[in-house]
């Protein structure tokens, strides 16, 4: 008979919680915040950026390929569907990340990309007028912060 009334009396205290809780006890986004936090990248180069959304049972995860992703300005930096952000133009652009009501928000500088050095090799062993040749450069992404240093 005691186990009884134990059984029954956990049986009422779940359901006045759960009559209680109602739909406040959903776990939905809280919010979504992007990394990398304000990126500045060279025009013509890529950068992965990453939205992770927190709960409001504080749990996290990462929903990259869930969010939809939008640039303020596509002349200036473009973002794909997998969070693959583009420097299209110097200039600056917001990101947003949105999943239903939540989003989250970043501000992506483009800059220009300035060469510093450039290395010219022979491919193979000719070295005539008409061997082969591969260029490779040494690029500085020019920052905000570091114009007047070259």
């Amino acid at each position: 008979m005691q186990s009884m009334r134990v059984i029954l009396g956990s049986v009422v205290w779940i359901f006045l919680g759960v009559v209680a809780c109602g739909e406040d006890a959903r776990v939905v986004v809280r919010s979504i915040e992007i990394t990398q936090t304000m990126p500045t990248i060279a025009a013509g180069t890529r950068l992965q950026l990453t939205a992770t959304a927190t709960y409001t049972d504080f749990s996290n995860s990462d929903v990259t390929a869930m969010v939809e992703w939008s640039s303020s300005s596509t002349a200036t930096a473009t973002v794909n569907a997998a969070g693959e952000l583009e420097g299209v133009a110097v200039g600056a652009a917001t990101i947003t990340a949105k999943l239903g009501r939540s989003f989250g928000t970043t501000s992506a500088t483009v800059t220009a990309a300035l060469l510093r050095s450039i290395q010219v090799t022979a491919i193979g062993a000719k070295l005539a007028d008409r061997s082969q040749q591969a260029a490779h450069g040494n690029w500085h992404v020019q920052r905000p912060d570091d114009a007047g240093s070259h």
